[in-house]
């Protein structure tokens, strides 16, 4: 019996030491998954070169958080998607929570669970965004959470 309830990785393009809101929200979901017991790994891009302790106390995260970042000149995009995509197939998580729309696409391509967190506008048309929309069906990609009501 392992010591978690579930391995879950928490995927966002945003940069390790924004203070901007969206990174902030991201940061604290994965604290409440640990907080509830799971191991939690969080994935985004480098940023500002901060050690894991201190990345945990600028956002107030008391729980074990295990911090992957990416190199920053890889952007949100394809790179991203594939880079963390490799990563992930090591981990074996029991779901991946991204906040890319470009992941969940090639992850539930590869039979990954995915969650998806959008808070894009009902008009959004980019690639990436359109291609999560036609991932939904898929048996693989387990949810879409929002606070857009459209």
């Amino acid at each position: 019996q392992r010591k978690y309830k579930m391995k879950i990785v928490v995927i966002s393009a945003l940069r390790a030491g924004s203070l901007r809101a969206s990174a902030i929200n991201t940061i604290k979901m994965a604290g409440g998954f640990a907080r509830c017991g799971h191991e939690v790994w969080l994935v985004t891009l480098s940023g500002r070169p901060i050690g894991n302790k201190k990345l945990n106390a600028l956002y107030g995260i008391n729980d074990k958080i295990i911090w992957k970042k990416l190199p920053f000149f890889l952007g949100s995009g394809y790179f991203f998607a594939l880079l963390t995509l490799l990563m992930v197939k090591k981990l074996a998580p029991d779901l991946v929570y991204c906040r890319s729309y470009s992941v969940p696409w090639l992850f539930e391509k590869n039979r990954i669970p995915v969650a998806m967190e959008s808070h894009a506008h009902p008009g959004n048309r980019t690639k990436w965004f359109l291609r999560m929309v036609q991932s939904v069906n898929n048996p693989y990609f387990k949810v879409w959470v929002t606070i857009n009501n459209s």
